[in-house]
This record gives structure tokens, sequence and C-alpha cells, in this order.
């Protein structure tokens, strides 16, 4: 079940990275983060208000306060980033597909070095792929 989830991430994420190339030109960078949270929040809304009528509470403790603030402030500067690297001329079939590799590889290292994931020979392989998609696709 959690593979659906996983292409439905894939497809919302990706086109949502693809739409920032024709957004680039069209609309001041900054209006668009508040266009794009103001969104975003108002979506989650219908969630929040449903878990504090059933239940007369919200679950969270300090750390994970903190740790969506930090996810907050990363968006902004990823998406800051993403926004530029289009505005000074990163073909969307480069840059999204660099960006979804980075993640991949940002992932993989996190969930060996800090989660305790096992290294296997599949791993290892993923990883060479993946460095080697980056450099083919950046390396002019």
């Amino acid at each position: 079940m959690w593979q659906a989830y996983l292409v439905l991430t894939i497809v919302a994420w990706g086109g949502y990275n693809i739409l920032f190339k024709f957004a680039t030109n069209r609309i001041d960078f900054f209006l668009s983060f508040v266009i794009i949270g103001t969104i975003h929040a108002l979506t989650a809304l219908p969630w929040v208000i449903d878990t504090y009528l059933k239940t007369g509470a919200f679950s969270y403790s300090m750390k994970g306060v903190w740790i969506s603030v930090l996810m907050g402030c990363l968006l902004t500067i990823g998406g800051s980033a993403f926004f530029w690297a289009f505005k000074l001329g990163a073909p969307v079939a480069v840059a999204t597909p660099v960006y979804g590799i980075g993640v991949l590889l940002l992932g993989a290292l996190v969930g060996v070095l800090f989660v305790g994931e096992v290294i296997t020979m599949r791993w290892v392989i993923g990883m060479v792929l993946g460095i080697t998609s980056v450099l083919l696709l950046t390396i002019k």
C-alpha cells in the first residue's frame, strides 16, 4: 500500500517541480511562494479541524514543532534555489531529474549513516548509478 502513496508523491511533487520552470518568468518568485504556502496551509486546514473536532487536541511535542519549523525553512531554501536554477536557464529535463536523484542519494545516505539501515550490494550499485546519472546529465 505504501508504494501507491509513493507513486502519488512522485506525480504530485514531480508536477510541482516541473511547474517551477513554467512559473519562473511569469510571476515574482516571492509572490509565488506566498500563493504556494497559502494553498498548502488551506488544503491542510480541513484535516487539522477534523482532528481537533474528533479528539479535542493535537498530538505534538516541542521537538516535533521545531523539526516542522526546520522543514519549513528547508522547503523555502530549496524552493528558492530551484526557482533560481530555472531563472538562470536550467533545462527542466536536467534540473528535475538531477534534483530527484540528489534527493534519492541524500535519503539513502541518511538512512545508512543515521537511521541504521543496511548497506547491500544493490544499495551500492544504486548509489553508483545515481551518481553516474547526475554526472551524465550535468557535464557538458
